[in-house]
């Protein structure tokens, strides 16, 4: 994904946000929806 250690810490912690972009390539690796990451959804 080419994601920065650092960046990943960032979003666990809640001190920033991945881009929409990043949200959307997470979720076609994970096989998941935005919504799902997003805690929108429960599958």
């Amino acid at each position: 994904m080419n994601v920065s250690g650092n960046a990943v810490h960032a979003w666990e912690s809640d001190k920033q946000e991945p881009s929409l972009a990043m949200l959307v390539r997470l979720a076609d690796y994970f096989e998941s929806s935005t919504d799902y990451l997003l805690g929108r959804t429960d599958y």
